[in-house]
């Protein structure tokens, strides 16, 4: 079974209409960041980011170039 020739046409207009009202909209998300008294923190751990003083991260085997 063939897809129809203008799917890819009418995915594009319609993503084409929408990014301009994305774009404009974007200050009002970024406006105000809610979060609650010391929900964040300038130290922590977790399994993929370590923000501790002193540490440091050894990468080690082949260099890719």
């Amino acid at each position: 079974m063939r897809g129809s020739p203008w799917f890819p046409l009418i995915v594009a207009v319609g993503v084409g209409a929408l990014m301009p009202t994305a774009c404009v909209r974007a200050d009002v998300w970024t406006a105000e960041f809610p979060m609650a008294e010391g929900e964040l923190a300038s130290t922590g751990r977790n399994a993929y980011f370590i923000l501790e003083a002193g540490y440091t991260l050894v990468l080690e085997g082949a260099a890719s170039t």
